[in-house]
Order: C-alpha cells, then sequence, then structure tokens
C-alpha cells in the first residue's frame, strides 16, 4: 500500500476521533450549564471561547499531519465522528452524568443546610456565654 495512502487513512481515522472529542468536551458544557444555571451572555462567552480552541486544535491536527492543508476527508471524518458520538454516546453519557452531578447537589445542599444549623446553634451557645 501506498506510503502516502496510509497517511491520509491515519489523519482520516484522527478526523473521526477529533470529531467525538469535540462533542465530548462540549458534553462536559452542556452538563455544566444544566447543574448550574448560567445567563445567556455567560452562555455565549463559553461557545466562543470553545469553538475557538476547537479551531486551534484543529488547526493543530492539520497542520502536524497534513501540513496545514484542509481536505474534504477531514471535514468529512470530523462529522462522522461528531454524528456517531452525539447518536450513541452522547445522549447517555449526559444523563448518567446529569444524575451524577444532581446527586452531588442534594448531598452538598444537606451538608449546607446541616452545617447553618450547627452554626446557628453555636452562635446562640456563644452568645448566651457571654451575658
Amino acid at each position: 500500500m501506498n506510503l502516502s495512502l496510509l497517511k491520509e487513512a491515519h489523519l482520516f481515522y484522527l478526523s473521526i476521533l477529533y470529531g467525538g472529542m469535540i462533542l465530548f468536551f462540549y458534553d462536559w458544557f452542556r452538563i455544566v450549564r444544566r447543574l448550574i444555571p448560567h445567563h445567556n451572555i455567560m452562555i455565549a462567552i463559553e461557545d466562543l471561547i470553545f469553538w475557538i480552541v476547537t479551531g486551534f486544535s484543529i488547526f493543530a491536527l492539520l497542520y502536524q499531519y497534513n501540513n496545514g492543508s484542509i481536505r474534504a476527508y477531514c471535514i468529512l471524518g470530523m462529522g462522522m465522528g461528531m454524528i456517531f458520538y452525539g447518536m450513541a454516546v452522547s445522549p447517555f453519557f449526559v444523563m448518567i452524568a446529569l444524575k451524577i452531578g444532581n446527586f452531588f447537589k442534594k448531598v452538598l445542599r444537606k451538608c449546607k443546610k446541616g452545617l447553618i444549623i450547627v452554626h446557628r446553634k453555636r452562635r446562640k451557645k456563644w452568645k448566651r456565654k457571654k451575658v
């Protein structure tokens, strides 16, 4: 097999992986946004930063493996990776991560309430001792 063809097949495979990784990292943004409410301006800023970083990482991939040339099969591979991850993995990953995140939010709320109650009781005891 031709060496350049192997190199292009390797780049296509990496493009598929990059597409999946892009959506995987974006899923983390989606999870955090659902767990911690964000204002629309903050969401826009986060998206802008995410896509700038993503663009630079895609450029770095293409520069390293293809001398910066954009090939249609790279874009196709990234699209295929995004579609596969988005349909096969993303819904389950987001659902499980949200369940875990909501569980920890509930635990933290209970701990916070418990700490507030303990703090109030101690504060009352301190006030009684001072008088």
